[in-house]
């Protein structure tokens, strides 16, 4: 099964929450603005984030649980449909690396908050945390821009570290254990991050990606 299939698979989920009329009307009126005011592309890329977003449409039309999926927790009954919205939302998305970085602090929140509540799904936030960090990466290092990218994906997962390093010490034996893990993630996601910038520091005044940059930013770099 694909990404794409997995994500439909997901939404299904939707069906079984009713949200309010005005909320409906909402997001409808804001996915069609945005899709009319967008430059039309007639490339597979945009003709699949149309077929998504018209998708995410009629789901929510029939049934959404967009507000009850936003604050559960790994191990909530909505945290797949969380995790799904997530994905449509960087595949709808021009800065998905950026967004990939922010969805790690977000991962890191889940944890704390389950260490907060003694929670055992906190292995499974653990998990969670580090999925995000390799998709970040993987994001990351595929754009034009990544060694900005790349740097700030460093700086925040060594931040991380430090944080989940200090909270674990006086964490329950449990809460220890997954602490630890997503501290090990962090810590080797920011050693693959500067391995990546070490092996090509200066990668968007390369020859194929100049090709890629806008003809005003090429000259400032000549």
């Amino acid at each position: 099964m694909n990404k794409e299939q997995e994500i439909i698979k997901k939404l299904q989920i939707l069906k079984q929450v009713n949200p309010r009329p005005y909320f409906i009307d909402k997001v409808r009126n804001s996915l069609v603005y945005s899709l009319t005011n967008r430059q039309a592309q007639k490339t597979p890329l945009f003709v699949f984030r149309l077929a998504i977003a018209s998708f995410l449409v009629v789901f929510l039309v029939s049934g959404g649980a967009v507000f009850a999926s936003k604050g559960s927790l790994p191990g909530d009954f909505l945290y797949p449909v969380k995790i799904a919205l997530e994905e449509v939302r960087i595949r709808l998305t021009d800065d998905s690396a950026d967004l990939r970085i922010r969805l790690t602090e977000q991962r890191l929140k889940e944890i704390q908050e389950l260490k907060e509540k003694e929670d055992q799904d906190i292995e499974k936030a653990a998990s969670e945390y580090k999925k995000a960090i390799d998709k970040a990466l993987e994001n990351a290092s595929e754009e034009v821009d990544k060694s900005n990218l790349l740097n700030k994906l460093q700086e925040k997962l060594d931040l991380h570290s430090q944080v989940l390093q200090e909270q674990s010490q006086a964490a329950p034996a449990q809460a220890k254990e997954a602490l630890n893990k997503a501290a090990e993630a962090s810590q080797k996601g920011a050693a693959a991050a500067k391995e990546a910038l070490e092996k090509d520091p200066h990668p968007e005044s390369s020859p194929q990606n100049q090709e890629k940059l806008p003809s005003n930013q090429k000259k400032g770099r000549r």
